[in-house]
């Protein structure tokens, strides 16, 4: 990777290039005018701590579609100016509380198709411009209260294709701003009554069935 990086970029572009790890120095001091990294479609396994600390001006973040199983809590530590991250199509299985806990000017995470199961309860508790969250096709169970308590900006979030059974009552009661929420293709016994959406004054699209559903499509509540 390192040879592919100019003294002076500030976009970086590496889809598809077969590699299989980042090393400890690929990224130097002289990386800092850095603010786009796209490393999709390689075949990462793993993020290790601090490997991208030189990239203090980094903005957008791209690892989907990888062969990820581990993130370092470290390993976004530095990146105190990321809006975007995409994690999506990877291996993950759980996300851990101090994950993103320097990221708090994230705006844009992407987390679907991984096998997550666990999300500790405050995953995304340092995350307050957070507007998109995406977490479709992903194996999470349940929800609890406070996991959502501080995503005030949230607009959309996607929980859709999971397997979950429980979904506390209060979830969603800090989402103020939300317009569109998507739930389709859960566990059948999943219950959800008003008192769910309680809190959403702003939902306007809420998707209970998928579009192959003939039966219930897409409920608008305004």
């Amino acid at each position: 990777i390192r040879q592919c990086i100019g003294t002076k970029a500030t976009d970086l572009w590496l889809y598809g290039k077969h590699f299989e790890s980042i090393d400890a120095d690929t990224f130097q001091t002289d990386c800092q005018r850095i603010a786009h990294v796209v490393l999709s479609n390689n075949l990462l396994k793993s993020i290790d701590s601090f490997v991208f600390k030189p990239l203090v001006n980094l903005k957008e973040l791209d690892l989907s579609s990888n062969q990820l199983t581990s993130i370092d809590s470290n390993a976004f530590q530095s990146l105190l100016l990321l809006e975007k991250l995409n994690l999506a199509f990877n291996q993950l299985k759980s996300i851990d509380a101090k994950l993103f806990a320097s990221n708090i000017k994230l705006s844009h995470l992407l987390l679907s198709s991984n096998p997550i199961s666990y999300l500790d309860s405050r995953a995304f508790a340092d995350l307050a411009d957070l507007e998109l969250l995406s977490m479709n096709h992903n194996n999470l169970e349940s929800i609890d209260a406070i996991l959502f308590a501080n995503q005030t900006k949230l607009a959309e979030l996607w929980l859709a294709e999971n397997k979950l059974k429980v979904i506390d009552v209060d979830a969603f009661r800090s989402l103020k701003r939300m317009r569109q929420l998507a739930l389709y293709d859960n566990h059948p016994d999943l219950n959800l009554s008003k008192s769910h959406f309680s809190g959403c004054d702003n939902l306007q699209l809420l998707q209970l069935k998928s579009a192959n559903d003939n039966s219930i499509n897409l409920f608008r509540t305004q």
